[in-house]
């Protein structure tokens, strides 16, 4: 298996279980175009957690400022 393929099954295991400092650490070091994707799931963890605030910037950071007003 290669690095590359090992790295993305990593990377969807950290985010089913809701690793995301981890898996942000993951991203910045092997897969930068996963980076809006983790802030994505991210906010829509801290939606269902109630915590709007920060599910707004992280709504900001994946580029879903529509979903962020939606909220």
């Amino acid at each position: 298996m290669n690095t590359r393929i090992k790295c993305t099954v990593a990377y969807y295991n950290v985010i089913d279980c809701s690793a995301f400092e981890f898996a942000f650490e993951l991203a910045k070091i092997a897969m930068k175009d996963k980076l809006p994707e983790i802030h994505l799931k991210h906010a829509m963890y801290l939606e269902d957690e109630g915590r709007f605030a920060d599910a707004e910037a992280e709504f900001v950071r994946a580029n879903k400022s529509k979903e962020a007003v939606l909220m």
